[in-house]
């Protein structure tokens, strides 16, 4: 099921990579790039970068980041400093230095990883899946986000609820007072924040078992563990978004785009 979900929502995830090493660029862009449900972006400067955030009608859902960028015109704390509210930074270092990660913090980056870890791929994969996933769902909710919001995100990140009124329930609150909240700080109907959250996290376990590019032989081997109530309530919320692909999509792709 989670393959024919990464060929439902092809192209949806906008990743946006930033680093002048092209090797490291072209690694990056084809490890995303072999799983459907990414949309890859990429720049060599801060410069390039800007380019494409000030071009682009369309928002990204996150950002991966080098350390160090050798640009005259700027670097990756300008782009941090000015886009922070816009989508969470997943920052990329050469070495491990809890200096540079204290410094990168105070530049709102969500995390920092170090290329040269063994595992560096793949955890990757899971912080961009982690923070694209909740930024797709509420846009800017990384970043100081009401109290209810993040009361709403604990909540259906940890109990996984399948139906508005279970998470309604969950929040101690009534249906109507969780539409009528919902609507007000997301501007979409709890329903479809539902949807999209069940379908990516579906997806996204989905790539974080097969791994990186570099397990490619292992694509499709992966084993999915799920009950049948499970497979029933995602095949419920497929056909929901195949019925309000345009409505949901477009909340995806353009949902404030710079956020005050």
């Amino acid at each position: 099921m989670a393959e024919s979900l990464n060929l439902l929502l092809k192209n949806t995830v906008r990743v946006l990579v930033v680093d002048d090493e092209p090797v490291i660029l072209q690694t990056l862009k084809d490890n995303f790039n072999f799983f459907p449900v990414y949309s890859i972006y990429t720049a060599s400067s801060t410069s390039e970068a800007m380019s494409l955030l000030e071009g682009r009608a369309a928002r990204y859902h996150v950002c991966i980041i080098d350390r160090g960028l050798n640009d005259v015109e700027g670097n990756e704390f300008y782009l941090m400093d000015k886009f922070r509210k816009n989508f969470p930074f997943v920052v990329i270092t050469g070495k491990h230095d809890s200096e540079k990660g204290f410094e990168c913090a105070e530049h709102g980056a969500k995390m920092v990883l170090s290329k040269g870890r063994s595992d560096f791929h793949n955890k990757l994969l899971r912080y961009v899946n982690f923070f694209a996933l909740r930024n797709i769902i509420c846009p800017g909710c990384h970043e100081s986000p009401a109290p209810f919001v993040c009361r709403f995100m604990e909540t259906l990140c940890g109990v996984r609820p399948y139906r508005v009124n279970e998470l309604a329930r969950a929040l101690k609150i009534s249906g109507k007072s969780l539409r009528d909240a919902w609507m007000k700080y997301v501007g979409i109907g709890p329903k479809y924040s539902l949807c999209i959250f069940h379908l990516y996290s579906k997806v996204f376990e989905y790539i974080e078992g097969v791994g990186c590019k570099s397990k490619a032989a292992n694509f499709g081997k992966h084993e999915e563990k799920i009950t049948r109530d499970s497979l029933n309530n995602i095949e419920r919320y497929r056909r929901y978004y195949s019925r309000n692909r345009k409505l949901i999509e477009s909340f995806i792709r353009n949902r404030s785009r710079l956020i005050d």
